[in-house]
């Protein structure tokens, strides 16, 4: 019984460990490379370039774009899909990254599905929140890439 008992408690106390999760991110604005929250991920796995499948709408603030799922009836332009970079990153570099994206209150961290070396995968999008940003009449970012996706850079 005591070895039984034994077994048991090893087995419970490997349930206690942790290990560092990863999860993906897209990036899309200042984390990608060459932009300035960029060193945030320097630490991160670069898993290459994507775009989402799902199609959004982007506004800049000159400094910085905010992806849109949802807009204001005003709005001019129809959606598309989003060039980025997909990052593989840890706990801590999330929980940086949130603070920074201001989760909650300007962002939201959403799941989408991207497009990334002809593959399709989820990722982790900061997607911007409707009461915050819809009233605000930002410009609408419209440049796009050779493949029809929004990019932006700042301006």
């Amino acid at each position: 019984a005591y070895g039984g008992q034994r077994m048991a408690d090893s087995k419970f106390d490997k349930s206690l460990v942790t290990l560092p999760q990863t999860l993906r991110i897209f990036g899309y604005g200042t984390l990608r490379r060459g932009h300035s929250n960029h060193a945030l991920l320097e630490m991160s796995k670069f898993m290459g370039e994507a775009a989402t499948l799902r199609t959004y709408w982007m506004i800049t603030t000159g400094i910085f774009p905010v992806v849109l799922d949802a807009v204001p009836a005003d709005f001019e332009l129809p959606p598309l899909a989003i060039a980025g970079e997909i990052y593989h990153v840890d706990d801590a570099t999330l929980e940086q990254l949130d603070r920074v994206e201001r989760k909650g209150r300007f962002y939201d961290s959403k799941v989408t599905d991207v497009h990334a070396a002809s593959h399709k995968v989820q990722a982790h999008i900061y997607i911007g929140v409707a009461d915050y940003w819809h009233h605000r009449h930002l410009p609408a970012w419209s440049i796009q890439n050779k493949r029809r996706e929004l990019e932006w850079a700042p301006v």
